[in-house]
């Protein structure tokens, strides 16, 4: 039986990058964590168990599918996308035994036609290093994506294509990724901590003793000195350094 985020036991981590808990939280709160930033994302965003079945969904994922986020748990791809299930499994697969994220471009049936997500999975392990989830985000880039055929069988997008969804400002701040995070003050890290875990800048504010306005400064800074532009392309670099 499937069981929701807050009912899952053991501290997790995310293997080789993406999102690493708090050594000081609980397994419940480090869960807890990690979905309320991907319930934040302007991405689709899941958790699944090994077995494929959905532990967790954000809001864009269950408009996607057009189910409330809820039913969505317990569910795995043969319910939510029965077209694709088998490609979207096999993407999983290959993720959890090469236990390294993994790109993925991911051709998904729609009522107004196909739309290309460009997806990024990635396995979870607990403590002692054994695989428990895996978890992804997607980001929609039909758009980019037009004139572009992607063979179902493919397994990673071919560069091209990446080059037109991840603007270039974003891929040059992803390749830099560790120096350019050198570059944060210690107050710029604390305030990009604060983002990743889904908090408003009222809230860092709050939380660091601050003015709204002083947080903001912070931001449009440690955005400015990563390269990135908007809270995508934010997104990615931390998926990339584990932040």
């Amino acid at each position: 039986m499937a069981m929701a985020l807050h009912e899952m036991t053991g501290t997790v981590s995310v293997a080789q990058g993406g999102f690493a808990p708090r050594p000081a939280a609980g397994a419940a709160d480090n869960l807890q964590l990690l979905g309320l930033l991907m319930s934040q994302l302007p991405a689709a965003a899941w958790i699944k168990d090994l077995d494929g079945r959905y532990v967790f969904a954000n809001a864009v994922l269950a408009d996607l599918v057009d189910w409330p986020a809820a039913d969505v748990i317990g569910k795995t791809d043969h319910d939510l996308f029965p077209d694709v299930a088998l490609q979207l499994r096999e993407h999983d697969k290959h993720v959890l035994q090469s236990r390294t994220p993994v790109q993925f471009v991911e051709t998904i049936p729609r009522p107004g036609g196909p739309h290309n997500w460009l997806s990024s999975k990635f396995p979870i392990v607990n403590e002692a290093g054994k695989l428990v989830m895996i978890g992804g985000v997607a980001f929609d880039v039909t758009d980019g994506c037009k004139g572009d055929i992607i063979a179902s069988e493919n397994r990673y997008p071919p560069q091209a294509l990446l080059d037109r969804t991840v603007d270039a400002s974003a891929r040059e701040s992803l390749t830099a990724a560790p120096d350019r995070y050198g570059a944060l003050s210690a107050r710029e890290r604390e305030v990009l901590d604060l983002i990743m875990e889904g908090l408003t800048n009222a809230s860092i504010a709050a939380r660091l003793s601050l003015s709204r306005r002083t947080v903001e400064a912070h931001r449009a800074n440690l955005m400015r000195k990563l390269g990135v532009k908007g809270m995508a392309s934010l997104v990615r670099f931390a998926l990339l350094r584990g932040a």
